[in-house]
């Protein structure tokens, strides 16, 4: 083999592996927006307890597998519970709605009443979570996202 058809060997290379990385974009998370979000059932009392919520997402990107969520919700400072919850997977070019059933344990210090007041409430303005979570794209490129203090009453707007 000569020089010259080793530069045009790596040149070729070098070519398809740029096209393949601005194909596929190695950050088709960012684009992920969630665009409603509601509270379908809530059931404190069973073991485990759990909160049935609606999430409404639109996904312009390729589909998307996100695992390993977990966070807590605070009023204030105060933490309330400690959320876990399973795989959420997102169509591709789409809006979609999922359901997630998400697991709910009391925070040290925390009533079950206490929280019911809390829901019952419906006040979001003092409330915020602390989210993490990795995301799975399509070539199998795991990221750990984490959201801290993120308002809740940025859902409604």
């Amino acid at each position: 083999m000569y020089l010259w058809d080793v530069k045009k060997f790596i040149d070729i290379i070098v070519t398809v592996l740029t096209a393949a990385l601005c194909c596929c974009s190695c950050n088709p998370y960012r684009k992920l927006e969630v665009r409603d979000a509601s509270l379908k059932e809530v059931n404190l009392f069973a073991n485990p307890s759990y909160i049935e919520v609606e999430l409404k997402l639109y996904n312009p990107s390729r589909e998307l597998e996100i695992t390993e969520i977990q966070g807590s919700v605070k009023s204030g400072q105060q933490k309330l519970v400690h959320f876990v919850t399973d795989t959420l997977v997102i169509p591709k070019r789409s809006e979609s709605t999922v359901q997630a059933r998400v697991q709910v344990f009391l925070a040290d210090g925390v009533g079950v009443f206490q929280l019911m007041r809390v829901i019952q409430a419906q006040d979001l303005s003092n409330l915020s979570a602390d989210v993490s979570a990795t995301v799975k794209d399509f070539l199998g490129i795991r990221r750990r996202k984490e959201i801290l203090d993120f308002k809740l009453s940025e859902l409604t707007k």
